[in-house]
């Protein structure tokens, strides 16, 4: 019987960098810091205590899986690296997502047999977020999305989505 862990958040190494770059490191919802050894390193700003290594580690997510006899991890961003509450521009958004779904679609390429992966989108922006995920299951073996439930503090239930006529939440 294999044993599948469908509840595997990844944070993708280069979004430290990307982060760095835009130079707002707390802009989205971590604090990168530069730790000498390992190129950067992150403190959340609400999670202390927990293991964040394996969150872009694979060789330790992979020895963690071995020793829990865990056949295959679902691979999805943490939901803190969705752009639905923060001032990031779509652009950002759109390029946030498509860098955390290519990096999680090659940590799948190099080992097949333990992982598969569901896409982050741009939410924000309906359009943005079907063509990223058109692109994620077309183009990249994704197997479906993973959104959070509320966008910009509304539920997705609001009334406000329903009456809209353009896809783009302003």
């Amino acid at each position: 019987c294999m044993k599948i862990d469908v509840h595997a958040h990844i944070v993708p190494e280069p979004y430290f960098d990307f982060a760095a770059l835009e130079g707002k490191p707390n802009h989205y919802a971590f604090r990168i810091e530069h730790s000498g050894a390992t190129p950067w390193s992150m403190a959340p700003q609400l999670s202390a205590g927990f293991e964040w290594e394996m969150m872009y580690n694979i060789e330790r997510r992979l020895r963690d899986m071995d020793a829990q006899g865990i056949d295959m991890h679902v691979l999805s961003t943490t939901p803190h690296l969705f752009f639905y509450n923060t001032p990031a521009t779509v652009a950002e958004s759109v390029t946030m997502c498509r860098m955390v779904n290519d990096r999680i679609a090659g940590v799948v390429a190099q080992h097949p047999d333990r992982f598969v992966a569901i896409a982050d989108v741009p939410l924000p922006d309906g359009e943005a977020a079907a063509a990223e995920l058109e692109r994620c299951v077309r183009d990249l073996g994704f197997r479906g999305a993973e959104i959070c439930t509320n966008i910009g503090g509304r539920n997705l239930d609001d009334r406000a989505f329903l009456d809209r006529k353009s896809t783009r939440l302003n």
